[in-house]
């Protein structure tokens, strides 16, 4: 599995008015190197204060090269333009919003060879769910669903078969 350090932003929603918005993803041209960022629909946060989520992909430029390297990314403030880049890029995709503050929060995406979250027993009383390859944020629910029954002992169900959500050791 390879890891990459990414900087979760939290823009601040004032007043009233949120913006109707589903997850999204978007690039901003058509170029491969053209901006990308995610956004989520604004939520409540334990501060009482509503934001929405977002990030860019900044990630691909932040490997975090070892387990030693894990603690001092957490510890950072993440990337230092993500807060203004996706607040600038929410004022662009919604007219009219005028974003509040913006928070960096240091994240982590993890990405596997086989491209597939590993969704996996490892023993009778263990399960893993890991692996969002920088769709976790958009997938979580369904990941967490699937890997609750697998617990559970649920049969799998849907259109993929368990063996491509197998975990794969090195």
């Amino acid at each position: 599995m390879y890891l990459y350090g990414v900087t979760a932003v939290l823009v601040e929603v004032p007043g009233e008015s949120r913006p109707d918005i589903p997850t999204f993803t978007c690039r901003f041209g058509s170029e491969e190197k053209s901006p990308v960022c995610f956004a989520m629909p604004p939520l409540q946060y334990p501060d009482g204060k509503w934001y929405i989520k977002g990030a860019t992909a900044s990630s691909l430029d932040s490997a975090i090269p070892g387990d030693s390297a894990i603690g001092p990314w957490f510890r950072g403030r993440g990337v230092e333009d993500d807060p203004k880049l996706v607040a600038g890029m929410l004022r662009k995709l919604l007219p009219g919003f005028e974003p509040g503050e913006a928070h960096a929060l240091p994240c982590m995406v993890s990405y596997t060879p086989s491209g597939n979250p590993y969704i996996d027993r490892i023993d009778e009383r263990v399960g893993i769910a890991v692996g969002g390859n920088a769709r976790g944020v958009m997938t979580s629910d369904e990941i967490g669903r699937m890997a609750a029954d697998m617990m559970r002992g649920v049969a799998w169900s849907g259109p993929l078969g368990a063996e491509l959500f197998k975990a794969r050791f090195a």
